[in-house]
């Protein structure tokens, strides 16, 4: 009886502490949400992030195009197409694998909190407001914070380095594809019956389906993949044994929010 009762105190004080750990991460969400929409440093720093990464965007394709020499055009053009086809793969599961940390990130401390807090909104609004395509692809590709130093690198390589063209291409695809992966989660959300060639690609897998995404948001830890979802299988095997979900974490923390939006939700 008394080994029963100490059981159930100890469960009683854990489920306090869970409690009080989750009151304090939200006051900490709602203080990075507040940073993020009224300090102008964080508010417009997506708009230059934007700029930066077109612009690297443009300059690695100049890149490509001035090195751009078809010596035999069927064996090259087999080339273009295999780098373009293996790009698309991996940048679906290396943006995948982005969304998996951030979505368990819950560093609203430190100082990219308030972009972290920012971005577990989506959990919570997930209709994006109707925009075009490139806009949406310029805009979304301020929020790829790691794009500015991946493209700095493929910059630096190509004119460093002999660069082959199957790597060259491959390395600056997965740079354009990266941001094409918001236009494509855009349209999962966004994307209604009459968008028939859309759901035809989606159909397909060269889009994300919105039938497999939305799994991402009825269950906890998985489906991290938002280009067209192939890498899926892998990514949930990796959510698995590194994380335990963010349905009882970092979910908890936004959903008490009761601030602005974000600008694109």
């Amino acid at each position: 009886m008394l080994k029963k009762r100490s059981l159930k105190i100890k469960n009683t004080v854990d489920i306090s502490i869970e409690k009080l750990k989750i009151h304090n991460k939200s006051n900490e969400f709602q203080l990075a949400m507040d940073t993020y929409h009224n300090n102008i440093l964080y508010n417009k720093f997506f708009i230059i992030l934007s700029i930066a990464i077109v612009g690297m965007q443009i300059i690695s394709v100049l890149n490509v195009y001035q090195t751009f020499y078809l010596n035999n055009y069927l064996i090259d053009s087999l080339c273009i197409i295999i780098s373009l086809f293996s790009a698309y793969i991996f940048t679906d599961f290396i943006n995948g694998a982005v969304h998996m940390y951030m979505d368990n990130n819950t560093n609203y401390k430190s100082i990219v909190g308030p972009f972290v807090a920012a971005f577990h909104m989506h959990h919570h609004h997930m209709k994006y407001k109707t925009r075009h395509p490139l806009v949406l692809y310029f805009v979304e590709s301020g929020s790829k914070f790691w794009l500015v130093a991946y493209l700095a690198v493929v910059i630096f390589l190509q004119n460093q380095l002999s660069l082959f063209l199957f790597i060259n291409i491959f390395l600056v695809a997965i740079g354009i594809f990266s941001s094409f992966a918001e236009v494509s989660h855009y349209w999962c959300h966004n994307a209604h019956k009459k968008n028939t060639i859309i759901k035809m690609l989606q159909k397909f897998r060269i889009l994300l389906p919105k039938k497999h995404h939305m799994i991402h948001h009825l269950h906890d830890n998985v489906n991290y993949a938002f280009l067209n979802g192939v890498t899926d299988p892998i990514l949930n095997i990796m959510a698995k044994k590194l994380y335990k979900g963010y349905k009882e974490n970092s979910d908890l923390h936004a959903s008490g929010y009761k601030g602005r939006q974000t600008n694109n939700r």
